[in-house]
């Protein structure tokens, strides 16, 4: 400068002279150095930045500037996406363009914003989601003047959390609507989880099974066998014994709302972390009471197919036996009373002779239900009530029953159907029940509860009486219709009741039945066909005929 100043300034002959004054701008030759050099930087920190980012006119929302990734991201280049207005790269949804309006009014008052999900859109006009956070920029008076807006490509994320989201309606709605109850416990067998389907199997909600506990959803015995499974199970974690994958069941009984109880299969399996770590058990609880019943159902038919042979080949033989017992037991019955009657005998020997004559009518008696129980006569049927049958009944055991403190009741189906039937041998039947009840009350008890009921199902009658007496052990069970099976005393009874009983229903082409829990009582079940009176006298004139 000095060097074309002064030979402009020498070629001028008023120029004597030239003054110079010299001021060092070292600093703020370095100044503007490192400025140029941090520009750089930036530039270069912004344009290969791994996120979006773009400079928005305050003026009138263009944008003015982009990197590299904003246009990745939306398929623009520069020079195009430069030539837009900031609005036109979201979309036209409420997730989009009014969301974008309202973080631009926020940005022209100074206002940031940070990490505001929403949609842009592509060149190709396909949604993106993305994380938007705003900050203004200001002049050197403070005046905002543009935006730096910093975009997150987020649609892997939230594609993710919309498959979570439906992953857990699916799951929800699969757990709400399932027959089967799902639940699972922590560690310390608390419930974290009860479905709503619990409703329907039980009646609970699911806040109050969660809140009485895991203990008191099942009777004791049920408990233990939980629990035994529970440490087996932790045993083998332990121990590296557990296969993670093994789901593992055991059936048992749970409590209802009304105080009754469903036979169930608990399926479980354990719950691990990502570590592997049990955390806890997940479990289904399924009501097993149909399958339960087909059970009992095809074991009772397997047993009368059994009793069926028995009684059939020890019929037999009780007719004969009763045959030859019979006259021999008349001459005891005679001479004893021969003997009784004679003057002068001692009363010592008379006595005895009272005894041998009673036992022997007791021998009597056997020899007549033995033959009872031998003969197959056909049912003199007719058209008949079974309510009437069980009134009259009821009637005849109405005193002992009162005197033994036997709280009686009927339910009764007032709108029940006739039925062909002999009506005495139907009263024997339910007279021997109704007797078997007051006795395993009073001797239980010295007093209870026996409910006799009827109704129709279909096409039969079932006619059931119920009584909370000590119950059947199970073993007594199988053999309770065996002929001179009992469990009482010597001298109190010959095991021939109920195998009369169960021979006279199977003559009515119906079926007998028990279903007993120790220390629960004992349910009879007697099914009857339902017989028209049509059909009855269809019969009875073909046989004439």
């Amino acid at each position: 400068i000095l060097e074309v100043v002064g030979k402009n300034l020498l070629n001028n002959p008023a120029v004597e002279g030239i003054v110079v004054n010299c001021r060092d701008i070292t600093e703020r030759k370095q100044a503007e150095k490192e400025l140029r050099e941090s520009e750089e930087r930036y530039r270069d920190l912004y344009e290969n930045a791994p996120n979006g980012y773009f400079s928005i006119s305050v003026a009138d929302a263009s944008i003015i500037r982009c990197n590299s990734a904003a246009l990745r991201l939306l398929g623009y280049n520069k020079q195009t996406i430069t030539q837009m207005k900031a609005f036109d790269l979201y979309t036209d949804t409420p997730n989009g363009l009014p969301i974008a309006r309202e973080i631009f009014d926020r940005f022209k008052e100074g206002k940031s914003t940070q990490d505001v999900e929403l949609q842009m859109k592509r060149k190709d006009g396909t949604p993106v989601w993305v994380s938007l956070s705003v900050e203004a920029i200001r002049d050197l008076n403070g005046d905002v003047i543009e935006s730096l807006s910093m975009v997150i490509d987020i649609t892997e994320r939230k594609q993710a959390e919309k498959e979570l989201r439906e992953s857990e309606e699916r799951y929800r709605l699969l757990s709400e609507n399932a027959s089967e109850v799902i639940w699972s416990l922590d560690m310390d067998l608390k419930y974290t989880y009860v479905s709503p389907s619990v409703i329907r199997q039980r009646g609970f909600t699911p806040e109050e099974i969660m809140a009485a506990g895991a203990r008191s959803a099942m009777p004791p015995e049920s408990w233990d066998r939980v629990m035994q499974l529970f440490a087996e199970v932790t045993t083998n974690e332990e121990t590296g014994r557990n296969d993670p994958k093994k789901v593992r069941s055991i059936d048992v009984e749970l409590y209802c709302k009304d105080g009754s109880l469903i036979p169930a299969e608990l399926i479980t399996t354990l719950i691990r972390d990502e570590n592997g770590r049990v955390t806890g058990i997940l479990g289904v609880s399924r009501d097993i009471s149909e399958r339960k019943r087909a059970e009992e159902e095809k074991e009772a038919m397997e047993q009368q197919f059994l009793l069926a042979g028995r009684l059939a080949a020890v019929g037999e033989l009780a007719a004969g036996v009763a045959h030859e017992l019979n006259n021999p037991l008349a001459a005891v019955q005679a001479y004893a009373e021969l003997i009784a009657s004679t003057e002068g005998l001692e009363e010592s020997l008379k006595s005895d002779l009272e005894t041998i004559y009673r036992e022997a009518q007791r021998a009597s008696r056997i020899t007549s239900n033995l033959l009872s129980f031998a003969r197959k006569h056909e049912p003199d049927v007719d058209y008949i009530s079974i309510n009437d049958i069980i009134e009259k009944s009821l009637e005849l055991n109405a005193y002992r029953m009162k005197v033994d403190n036997i709280e009686l009741s009927m339910e009764l189906d007032q709108n029940l159907p006739y039925t062909t039937a002999d009506f005495h041998q139907l009263q024997q039947v339910f007279i021997n029940l109704i007797t078997n009840a007051e006795q395993a009350i009073t001797n239980a008890h010295k007093k209870g509860k026996l409910l006799v009921k009827t109704e129709s199902l279909g096409d039969i009658i079932r006619i059931t009486f119920t009584d909370n007496g000590p119950g059947i052990p199970r073993d007594n069970l199988r053999r309770i219709f065996d002929p001179f099976f009992t469990t009482k005393d010597i001298g109190e009874g010959t095991g021939l009741g109920l195998s009369i009983c169960y021979g006279i229903i199977e003559q009515h082409a119906g079926r007998l039945y028990v279903k007993s829990r120790v220390g629960k009582g004992t349910s009879f079940f007697i099914e009857l066909p339902i017989v028209p009176q049509v059909s009855r006298i269809t019969r009875r004139s073909t046989v004439k005929t």
